[in-house]
């Protein structure tokens, strides 16, 4: 069965899914089980099993990029996205983005052209980024996941780690996400002051941050 994720919007450089009923979480389960001990609660919510799409439409990413002389953001569209839960948890995901739809928020149509060329992420020869999360590991608070994936940006794929706060809304899930890459390690170098020396406050910070809701 095929659901639909609706992504909720945060103010900086992330996702709302909908799903059928939602089981009842590990908590109340055990409560009732339990009426009559104190055994220790845990936070893991069971989520209901079945394959997740994303709302391309209502999905946001903001980055946020900075250097010594100022700082900058924008956003960035999701394309397609699709999230497998298994067993009551997050299985896997895969996104797609679309990065010619790369924007500025202060509209420096001059940066936005910039970033879209080939010192950075050359969006015409490489029109979309797709991040692959291959394992997620429940964390200790309510709804946190910490997740292991692989992101391809201008063809070069490098590992990445990041930790989402996935929680129930009604007969949807809000997932969030904040996410900071070094950009160095998808070939992107321009004016880098960890590569490129005596740029004084030319240099670019190789921390790029995004923040998602899906």
């Amino acid at each position: 069965m095929k659901q639909t994720i609706f992504i909720a919007i945060i103010a900086v450089a992330a996702f709302t899914l909908a799903a059928c009923n939602i089981l009842p979480t590990a908590d109340k389960r055990q409560t009732a089980d339990n009426k009559n001990n104190d055994a220790p609660k845990t936070a893991v919510e069971l989520l209901t099993d079945g394959l997740y799409t994303v709302d391309q439409a209502s999905s946001q990413i903001v980055w946020q990029a900075t250097k010594i002389s100022a700082k900058h953001t924008g956003l960035i569209s999701l394309k397609s996205g699709e999230l497998k839960v298994e067993s009551g948890k997050i299985s896997s995901a895969s996104f797609i983005v679309d990065m010619t739809t790369i924007s500025s928020n202060e509209n420096l149509s001059g940066l936005v052209q910039h970033l879209k060329g080939p010192d950075f992420f050359d969006v015409t020869v490489y029109p979309e980024a797709k991040l692959i999360i291959k394992s997620t590991r429940v964390g200790t608070r309510a709804g946190e996941y910490f997740m292991d994936g692989e992101l391809t940006i201008k063809d070069v794929s490098a590992p990445i780690e990041l930790t989402a706060e996935i929680k129930t809304a009604g007969i949807n899930l809000e997932a969030q996400s904040t996410i900071s890459l070094d950009r160095t390690k998808w070939n992107i170098k321009y004016l880098s002051g960890n590569i490129f020396k005596d740029l004084g406050d030319k240099a670019i910070d190789d921390t790029i941050n995004f923040t998602v809701s899906i």
